[in-house]
């Protein structure tokens, strides 16, 4: 059903589509109280290169235990004697060195594990560029982030087990050792053995999967291209997959047993959403598969692990529900991300913008395209309204690094805002000039981390046109319009008059600060 605006909403989403009305000068804000003073961090410094990591896993559902191998594949970017990862919530049980040769046995290493840092011992200084091979051997038990172990209890005695893994924003570190940061790229592989009625999913594609005497099968993933850490993922479990194809790519959706009916009302678009992003962007979708797949105890939305998605259980529905539920946002969402996250990812969380609220719009986009511009023009004022209703209780810039855990990024403003403000920076720049410029953004940084002088970069090559002060005012600024509106009529000259006044305070609001307290959100349930 198509919703209609009331007028003095489409007044309200005309004013906020319209960036020409709000003077260049202006830095947009009423002041927000709230302990906004967190200095600024830099981007996270790397001492070293990943370049592949492997990853051989076991799991014990009745320990709720992970036990692994990274084989992590790096150069030093500095001169060093030591190398550290992140390493929290897990048990090291030991650290190998592969010969410079990487031909014999890897040799042990001493190392410290405290304040979930790994630190390794090299035994003497190497110089910068000195390639790495380095094996750690862990335990992670009963795992709080990272890594979920669903298992049957009193409550659910029948309950089906499976464990899955979460990594955004900095809980890779809780699964297996790394430098967990998004401005390290890696490629990446997993191989685990599992009961054989249990399906594996991970990123890439399956290079081998070995059926053991022991009634357990082994299974191979391989990601060729690289992504960052936080985009890793393993799924185990008995599920049931409705398979699609889209241009020679598969596309599988993944459920539990017994839900396979259910699956084409969330996930028959799909291929057409593939289609649709890859012309729209310009850029083929870039991945060797698309999967989806369905968990349970599943805290967020969705998650847009590369090639393989991770959806809550509540993404299906039945036949009865589909009347008044859908999921193709959430999915086109997800999708979205493959590009906007993956292929392309923001440098720091200060810029997540890049990641999720080119997801949120390009989810609206889909919508305009799937059920026509006023279905969409709806959805777009309801994320107007979810980020105002966020911005009555604190206010920040788009673009923020002063926040004091990644977590509290994942708010309003990262989403609907960012997704407004691209809604705007389309009808600046006009269709055809804003098209040009998602293929440039996304073929001069495929597979690399970004920033937003980037995307500004990537307008200016497409347009010619220098849009500093639009990312000032709302990207670097925070806040948004005010108007109060005025009208009289003269019935017998029959004029109409209409007084538009501007009433925000000018004030910077630049250094604002983000603190968990003030985030009524973990991550947007709905489009993560």
């Amino acid at each position: 059903m198509v919703r209609k605006l009331p007028v003095r909403n489409v007044v309200l989403a005309v004013l906020l589509g319209l960036g020409w009305l709000l003077p260049a000068q202006v830095s947009l804000g009423q002041a927000k109280t709230g302990p906004f003073t967190h200095p600024a961090p830099s981007v996270r410094t790397r001492t070293i290169d990943q370049k592949h990591i492997r990853l051989d896993l076991n799991f014990d559902w009745q320990k709720q235990q992970l036990q692994g191998r990274a084989t992590n594949t790096l150069s030093l970017v500095t001169a060093a004697s030591t190398v550290e990862l992140d390493a929290q919530e897990m048990t090291i049980g030991g650290v190998y060195r592969f010969p410079d040769s990487l031909a014999g046995d890897p040799q042990p290493l001493e190392f410290t594990h405290r304040d979930n840092k790994l630190t390794i011992q090299l035994g003497q200084e190497l110089p910068a560029g000195t390639p790495l091979k380095l094996v750690v051997d862990y335990t992670v038990t009963e795992p709080v982030n990272g890594a979920h172990f669903v298992i049957p209890d009193k409550a659910e005695p029948h309950q089906p087990q499976m464990v899955w893994t979460q990594s955004e924003p900095e809980y890779a570190r809780c699964w297996f050792p790394c430098f967990d940061s998004m401005t390290d790229r890696l490629t990446s592989e997993i191989v685990t053995t599992v009961p054989s009625d249990y399906v594996v999913l991970s990123n890439g594609v399956l290079l081998d999967k070995k059926v053991n005497d022991d009634n357990t099968t082994t299974w191979h993933w391989s990601q060729t291209q690289t992504h960052a850490p936080y985009l890793l993922s393993v799924v185990a479990g008995d599920f049931e997959v409705y398979e699609q194809s889209w241009d020679g790519i598969p596309v599988q959706s993944y459920v539990p047993r017994g839900r396979l009916a259910d699956a084409p009302r969330s996930f028959e678009k799909t291929p057409a959403m593939l289609q649709f992003f890859s012309e729209k962007i310009g850029f083929r979708y870039p991945w060797p598969k698309y999967a989806q797949i369905c968990v349970d105890e599943y805290g967020w939305g969705g998650m847009e692990h590369t090639s393989a998605t991770t959806l809550n259980l509540s993404t299906l529905h039945d036949a009865r529900a589909h009347l008044d539920v859908s999921s193709v946002n959430l999915v086109a969402h997800e999708l979205a991300h493959q590009w906007w996250g993956d292929l392309v990812t923001c440098k720091d969380w200060g810029e997540l913008w890049l990641n999720e609220s080119f997801a949120t719009y390009f989810a609206t986009l889909w919508t305009e395209h799937d059920e026509g511009l006023n279905e969409a023009t709806w959805q777009r004022h309801n994320e107007a309204q979810a980020y105002m209703g966020e911005d009555s209780n604190y206010r920040r810039s788009i673009v923020n690094y002063r926040y004091d855990n990644p977590m509290v990024m994942f708010d309003s403003h990262s989403y609907p805002k960012g997704g407004r403000v691209l809604h705007m920076l389309r009808y600046e720049l006009g269709d055809d000039l804003f098209w040009r410029t998602m293929q440039i953004y996304a073929q001069a940084n495929q597979y690399r981390t970004v920033e937003t002088a980037n995307l500004r970069f990537a307008i200016e090559e497409a347009t010619g046109q220098g849009l500093n002060w639009f990312f000032d005012q709302w990207i670097h600024h925070g806040g948004h319009p005010e108007f109060t509106v005025e009208w009289s009529h003269d019935a017998a000259n029959q004029d109409l008059k209409v007084t538009i006044k501007q009433t925000q305070k000018v004030e910077d609001r630049k250094s604002t600060r983000l603190n968990s307290s003030h985030s009524s959100v973990s991550r947007m349930p709905s489009s993560a």
